[in-house]
């Protein structure tokens, strides 16, 4: 894993993400997490990058699941 100096959470894996996050990781020094509720798709787009990024799953409906994110990546 990278010494990250800078955190992303992207919330969603959908068609956007994949060049988002390319672009990202061309800086070196960022995590990004993709929390989706389509966890394998958002395994797929982390795995190009797995020194940068991690999936997450997340059900944005779930208020308490929603709670954790938000401490976890203060």
């Amino acid at each position: 894993m990278v010494q990250a100096q800078h955190r992303v959470l992207l919330i969603g894996s959908g068609l956007m993400t994949p060049p988002l996050v390319d672009y990202l990781c061309k800086f070196g020094d960022t995590h990004i997490t993709i929390a989706s509720n389509d966890l394998k798709q958002a395994q797929q787009v982390a795995s190009k990058h797995p020194n940068h990024m991690t999936a997450k799953y997340l059900d944005i409906l779930d208020v308490s699941t929603v709670t954790l994110f938000e401490t976890s990546t203060n």
